[in-house]
């Protein structure tokens, strides 16, 4: 998972001390410092959260005791807490804006219960509170039938049945798209300028002919058929 030589490595690269590195992955300074002094065993939890807070600082792990600072503007978040790194990283990059006196706001597109089952409650709640406390704004569109986990209702509306061949799931903030792979607990995160205009692009598309949840049982017809005429 990492070893004491990727450890130090790591936060070299980073500047980070061993008190950065407990702060970061929620561990304690005497856990990190056993760690590397080679003293007992290290479970594997604590092995796994200080491999994803240098992952979240985009640290690469190489085959054997390497380590390397991805110049790529492409990071991979893997495993069981791929989602719940996703959401650490919205807050991060939502903090990130709203310290420079930008107002960001959080676009996620066809959530669905790849999402649900992989998130917990909890997880979501805490998101939620921190995007709260740092004036972050999210709008969120679900597949259809889907109650928003993401958020009130006023902020989610319901992707039209026939034009979800138009989305993927996908998370835009801070300039970044984050796209889930399919059936698998890897997300990859992307930055581009470009990239980010044309998904934000279709975002609000589809936003706009979609139904909000007051409209769930409003006839569609109107809609679904100006959607398929632009198109």
């Amino acid at each position: 998972m990492i070893t004491i030589e990727q450890c130090r490595a790591a936060r070299g690269l980073l500047g980070w001390t061993q008190a950065d590195l407990a702060q970061a992955s929620g561990l304690s300074k005497t856990a990190i410092n056993n760690f590397e002094m080679g003293r007992g065993d290290v479970k594997q939890t604590s092995l796994e959260a200080m491999r994803h807070a240098f992952e979240r600082e985009q640290i690469e792990f190489i085959e054997g005791c390497g380590v390397k600072k991805q110049s790529e503007k492409i990071r991979v978040l893997r495993g069981d807490a791929a989602f719940a790194d996703l959401l650490d990283d919205i807050v991060a990059s939502v903090a990130k804006e709203s310290g420079a006196g930008c107002t960001s706001e959080v676009l996620a597109m066809n959530i669905d219960d790849r999402f649900i089952r992989r998130v917990s409650p909890e997880a979501v709640l805490g998101y939620l509170q921190r995007l709260d406390q740092i004036g972050g704004q999210q709008r969120v569109l679900c597949a259809p039938g889907y109650d928003s986990v993401l958020g009130p209702a006023k902020n989610c509306r319901w992707i039209d049945q026939g034009s979800l061949h138009l989305t993927n799931m996908a998370f835009l903030y801070g300039g970044k798209i984050a796209w889930p792979l399919w059936g698998e607990d890897i997300i990859l995160i992307t930055e581009g300028a470009d990239m980010y205009k044309a998904e934000k692009e279709r975002f609000e598309f589809v936003w706009a002919h979609s139904l909000s949840p007051q409209e769930l049982t409003a006839p569609i017809s109107a809609k679904t058929t100006a959607f398929r005429r632009e198109r």
